[in-house]
């Protein structure tokens, strides 16, 4: 769990620094497997880093928009970190059963 919350400081600084011209979207999707892959999706899942993206360009980021496009951009984007954090532990389970069926004899 520490070394994604570190892994997520770290893109948000890098998303920072490089503000709208280079975009860095897609390393957030790292964090987010990482969790998904060990811990699989549930209760104990740390927020989307959907949910820091506000705070990692404060001033990069438009907010010239009305409100609801940086709404709409939100959810986009929390239902990407979503899919990703589903299908990973989706993963996860198939993983584990077929090892649990490699050492089952018919």
């Amino acid at each position: 769990m520490a070394g994604s919350a570190l892994l997520v400081a770290a893109v948000a600084y890098v998303d920072f620094v490089t503000g709208t011209e280079l975009r860095v979207f897609p390393l957030y999707f790292l964090p987010v497997l990482a969790v998904s892959l060990r811990l699989g999706s549930g209760p104990g899942s740390p927020p989307p880093p959907s949910a820091r993206w506000p705070g990692s360009c404060p001033t990069g980021c438009r907010t010239d928009g009305p409100p609801a496009v940086t709404a709409v951009n939100l959810l986009v984007m929390a239902l990407a970190f979503a899919s990703v954090a589903l299908l990973a532990a989706a993963q996860r389970r198939s993983l584990a059963r077929e090892r649990a069926l490699s050492r089952t004899d018919n």
